[in-house]
């Protein structure tokens, strides 16, 4: 989750150096900083998932009664 907040500091730093300085937006630094979020996004997804697995697995063995 950390990743995604950084990565996301640095593509508004970009678009704030971008828009102070009248140059265009680096396009391969955006593109790098867009990735690095997309990875973030997934681990954080397959990290939920394995969480919800556990639970579920814990929620089976104590019985439908707890």
């Amino acid at each position: 989750m950390v990743i995604i907040l950084i990565s996301g500091l640095i593509l508004g730093g970009l678009f704030v150096h971008s828009y102070a300085t009248g140059e265009e937006l680096p396009i391969w630094p955006a593109i790098a900083v867009i990735c690095v979020n997309l990875v973030g996004v997934w681990r954080t997804l397959k990290d939920v998932q394995a969480r919800r697995r556990m639970h579920d697995a814990a929620r089976q063995q104590r019985g439908p009664d707890q």
